[in-house]
């Protein structure tokens, strides 16, 4: 978009030419650019001649922006058809942009909403051939986590993005939601050219910024998306850009590990314990996390008498925003995981507790673990992992930084009985249990008490007019390339790509066939366990997997950053789940859902195959790669049950 514009907010009247002076004297160091703004109907009626006319005379622009909105009720056919016939007599040296306002989702719930997508997209696939066109997304509440499906849908036909504020007030959540949606859902992949206004916007989102600055900060920059760095060369440049982090850190960690004593105590899991430090993949958690940290949080509550911890995140305010939706009986402090916390931290705590998750290859996080387990240890303090899920590992570096923390533990258990095969474990003497999140979730009862605003209503929305059909929960996501199993020779991001493209189509032949043969017709609820675009948001997911359906098949989506609570609240109205977190697999089975898995690591068995493998329902899951139409079909027939 250009840098400087007269804003003309324009809905009517044939003197245009007046219009545009008045909006010259207005800003008359702004005429680089004209934006004329109008209701479709307007530009419907709107003799094209007119604004040629208005343009010529007053002659400045060498960009014109043309913003339709309200696209509802209109021949969207013929609308396209009189704008380019204006847009065939403009003059030679100015430029034609079209932005189309403003649609709220594209995941239409009732008919206004069908002929509003599909008036925008028949408009415009008729402008995209003459003139750049983009779609303005209102950021505003209620539609902020509907902005992922739309920025899909905008690419999927061609189009960029453009970030319009509503002037309505966003809540600390909201303005979260959009920062980790910019900074790691449009920044990472977007045009040099672009990446200052975003910059610029995430600026105006920071904790401390008002909403006023917000709104000035998207009216001056109305900053769109474009399609930069591909989606691997985004995650291998963040790869290279944890690079020297790591090393740096990494050799203070292993310096540290060389002076540590790595003797355990016997009598460690009767010790008391006042205070703890929990470590773990946090920063980057969702919902699933949060039941994993509810539940280590009871476990050392209920073992060594626990009331107090401090947990280290890399993303604070992330953090902070998701602790309120669980309640244990511990009093827990979030602190940023930096060195100068550690060392601090460390004074305070009895004892350091890696509080359940994945033991994996991130090198950034492993790094820190080591540096603290190291630092505890020369002081004396206790070890624990609880809960863990150990691998898997691509990078050697990262394998020895996960030994010499496994050789440091006092004390481990892990999620699944094939976790115990791991490698990395190097043959210590482990607990075989299940996820804590199993022992978080059994102390949720009928009465949800962290229900966020409005979420029982939306769940109403999503399934109340269910009357007896079944309701199947979807959820699914987008996966990395990086722990893919390929051939020699075989690329692996490109494999990744295709794998993912094909299981979205054959789930769609899956859910399709079952809905063709079904005598009451299924509503299928995509449920989110991870909203946000850091990790790979699942609504990502939710709308590949739409654009594969039938119109007549019923696929909802919540379109929100879902609590725990009110997943378990949706969980409780569903009929079977299909799902691909490994958490959303133990939600499910938590609430006596029967779930049909799908591991999403490519090329290897995974751990929602260990989850369901220990629940006795081994034969409940496929892989990503080897996942048939059909298969998914013959089991929602075979475990789903008609309620009378």
């Amino acid at each position: 978009m250009p840098d400087s514009h007269a804003d003309l907010d324009w809905r009517g009247g044939d003197d245009v030419v007046s219009a545009l002076r008045v909006a010259e004297e207005g800003a008359p160091a702004l005429g680089h650019a004209r934006i004329l703004t109008a209701t479709a109907e307007t530009w419907s009626k709107l003799s094209p001649r007119r604004i040629i006319d208005g343009l010529r005379e007053t002659g400045k622009a060498t960009s014109v922006i043309l913003e339709v909105r309200e696209l509802t009720n209109v021949d969207s056919e013929a609308l396209g058809k009189d704008l380019r016939n204006m847009a065939a007599e403009l003059p030679g040296h100015t430029r034609l942009e079209f932005v189309l306002e403003r649609i709220h989702t594209a995941f239409p719930r009732d008919e206004a909403e069908r002929e509003a997508l599909a008036a925008l997209i028949d408009l415009t696939e008729t402008l995209r051939d003459f003139a750049t066109t983009r779609w303005a997304l209102p950021v505003e509440p209620g539609t902020v986590y509907k902005v992922n499906g739309l920025v899909s849908a905008a690419h999927r036909i061609g189009v960029d993005v453009v970030l319009v504020p509503s002037g309505e007030l966003l809540s600390a959540d909201d303005r979260l939601f959009l920062d980790d949606f910019i900074r790691h859902g449009l920044l990472e992949r977007a045009q040099p050219a672009e990446q200052g206004g975003l910059r610029a916007i995430l600026h105006a989102l920071r904790e401390d910024a008002d909403e006023e600055e917000l709104d000035h900060t998207l009216h001056a920059l109305r900053v769109g998306a474009g399609e930069g760095l591909s989606e691997e060369d985004s995650v291998d440049a963040s790869f290279a850009a944890d690079a020297a982090e790591v090393l740096m850190h990494g050799a203070r960690a292993h310096v540290g590990r060389l002076l540590a004593p790595a003797r355990r105590d016997p009598e460690i899991l009767t010790r008391p314990f006042g205070k703890v430090l929990f470590i773990g993949a946090y920063g980057g958690e969702h919902i699933g996390d949060m039941a994993i940290l509810g539940g280590v949080a009871f476990r050392v509550h209920r073992r060594h008498g626990t009331t107090q911890a401090v947990l280290m995140t890399q993303r604070p305010r992330h953090t902070r925003h998701l602790m309120p939706l669980i309640e244990t009986p511990i009093d827990m402090e979030v602190r940023e995981y930096t060195h100068g916390e550690i060392d601090r931290t460390l004074k305070e705590v009895d004892a350091v507790v890696w509080a359940g998750g994945p033991l994996i290859d991130i090198p950034k996080q492993l790094v820190r673990h080591l540096y603290t387990v190291s630092a505890a240890k020369r002081m004396g303090k206790p070890f624990i992992m609880e809960g863990i899920g150990p691998g898997p590992f691509t990078r050697m570096p990262s394998r020895v930084t996960a030994q010499n923390i496994v050789r440091l533990a006092d004390h481990i258990s892990i999620r699944t009985k094939e976790d115990a095969e791991a490698g990395i474990l190097g043959g210590r003497d482990v607990d075989v249990g299940h996820c804590p999140a199993f022992d978080y979730l059994e102390t949720r009862g009928r009465e949800l008490s962290r229900l966020l605003p409005g979420e029982l209503a939306e769940i109403e929305r999503l399934t109340g007019d269910a009357g007896g059909c079944p309701v199947i929960g979807v959820n699914t996501r987008p996966i990395y390339h990086t722990f893919t199993v390929n051939k020699d020779g075989e690329d692996k991001a490109k494999l990744t790509r295709e794998v993912q493209q094909r299981f979205e189509k054959e789930m769609a032949r899956g859910i399709a066939a079952y809905h063709e043969k079904a005598v009451r017709k299924p509503i299928f609820v995509f449920f989110p366990m991870n909203a946000i675009h850091f990790g790979k948001s699942d609504l990502e997911s939710a709308f590949n997997i739409k654009q594969h359906l039938p119109d007549d098949v019923e696929f909802r989506v919540w379109e929100a950053d879902a609590s725990l609570d009110g997943v378990l609240a949706l969980m409780r109205t569903m009929d079977a789940a299909i799902t691909m977190r490994f958490h959303a697999t133990i939600f499910a089975l938590s609430q006596n859902v029967e779930p049909i898995g799908v591991d999403y690591r490519i090329g290897k068995r995974y751990k929602v195959a260990a989850v369901l493998a220990d629940a006795g329902r081994d034969h409940q899951h496929t892989r990503i790669d080897l996942l048939k139409a059909e298969w998914l079909t013959t089991q929602l027939q075979r475990l789903v049950t008609i309620r009378d």
